[in-house]
């Protein structure tokens, strides 16, 4: 009887530990993660991987879905790292040392299982872009192969050799640059990626040639280029922009300003090809500007310059190239106004101009192309404006 009693007693004590959930308790359920898609409809889950074709999404009950990239709006994780968010947050403010510790601590986080893996290549191609930004080149180069050789399916592949392309031009290695890029001309083949990222690598190509001041040779895969990227407005108007420019240094400038101002007629909607037109426009008259020393000219093409730079100011994951050569170009125009005046406050004024713009540029875009030719233009502005201490 005392042992019917016991087991009954022990039996509604039991019970009322499950009834209060501290019996067998679960750790707590991982905050859902949900993709946005691009018809603004939403789904949740867990990610469970994440390549450059799709992203697997594992519901509660564990089938997965795979959804292509070019369905995806975006995606909000529901426990991202707290490093992964200081690193953002590091970067967008432009502190990009911190951002760099943030990036790396994911990494760790992750081989300290602390994180989920999907999150490793997040933080490796933030590593990665902390260095671009620091100016760091080699240091990026070896980054983004790390995050190849560790993630050799990522969801940033493209991103990790444009980058490596980008590192090695910006450090002034054509060779290495082109090497990159047939190195991911051959992977984009293998993987069977899509004619656009063919087409960027393309674009890089012309552009390593217009800095090897191999005109001719850019003006040919620009106008390449043009011809078949139609679909892709973006790249269609870097394409075109770019045969304008290569016009322009083979000595065809009548040519090149037509080019231009019908790139401007049709530019419509197409903020980064009026930029770029209107650049070009600039760029015409700074070439005239440049055989006739005449003030004149150059005024016209600082006016082009800045309206280019008004207009084609990038919104958040829009292309900034041609702001960034806009900001530079007017920079070089008010460096040469303050070359061809011959009154002294007229070429301080114009040279503390130069300085402005070409230190927006610096400090706004520090990854961009133009930062190391600004960066010796700056140095002699200082001179002309009567602040070289201040460098």
């Amino acid at each position: 009887m005392q042992r019917q009693r016991y087991i009954a007693v022990l039996s509604a004590f039991l019970a009322s530990l499950l009834a209060a959930g501290l019996l067998f308790a679960q750790a707590p359920a991982p905050t859902p993660d949900t993709v946005v898609l691009a018809d603004k409809k939403e789904k949740t889950g867990q990610v469970a991987k994440e390549t450059y074709k799709e992203l697997s999404l594992q519901d509660a009950k564990g089938g997965t879905e795979t959804i292509q990239w070019a369905n995806i709006a975006d995606v909000r994780y529901g426990d991202r790292p707290g490093s992964c968010i200081s690193g953002d947050s590091a970067f967008s403010r432009g502190d990009y040392a911190q951002a760099l510790e943030g990036y790396r601590q994911v990494v760790a986080d992750v081989d300290g299982n602390k994180a989920r893996a999907i999150f490793r290549q997040h933080g490796l191609i933030g590593v990665a872009r902390s260095l671009v930004a620091l100016r760091k080149h080699d240091d990026a180069v070896k980054a983004f192969n790390d995050l190849l050789t560790k993630e050799p399916d990522s969801r940033f592949l493209r991103d990790a050799h444009l980058g490596i392309v980008a590192a090695l031009r910006a450090k002034g290695d054509a060779a290495g640059a082109t090497n990159a890029i047939t190195r991911a001309a051959t992977e984009a083949k293998s993987k069977s990626l899509e004619e656009e990222f063919s087409i960027r690598l393309t674009l890089l190509k012309a552009g390593l040639l217009e800095d090897d001041k191999k005109w001719a040779d850019a003006q040919n895969e620009y106008s390449s280029i043009a011809r078949k990227a139609d679909k892709y407005p973006v790249l269609s108007a870097a394409a075109k922009i770019g045969l304008g420019r290569s016009m322009l240094n083979v000595g065809q400038d009548q040519k090149a300003m037509a080019h231009f101002t019908e790139l401007q007629n049709a530019a419509s909607s197409n903020r980064y090809l009026l930029c770029g037109a209107l650049s070009g426009l600039g760029d015409c008259a700074f070439a005239a500007g440049e055989k006739s020393k005449q003030p004149n000219d150059y005024r016209t093409a600082l006016g082009y310059y800045v309206k280019a730079g008004v207009i084609g100011f990038p919104g958040k994951g829009e292309p900034s190239a041609e702001h960034e050569r806009a900001l530079f170009m007017a920079g070089c125009a008010y460096q040469a106004l303050s070359t061809v005046y011959t009154e002294e406050q007229a070429k301080r004024f114009f040279a503390k101009r130069a300085e402005l713009a070409f230190r927006e540029l610096i400090a706004e875009y520090p990854a961009s192309t133009y930062v190391d030719p600004a960066g010796k233009r700056l140095k002699e502005v200082l001179v002309t404006a009567g602040a070289a201490e201040e460098q």
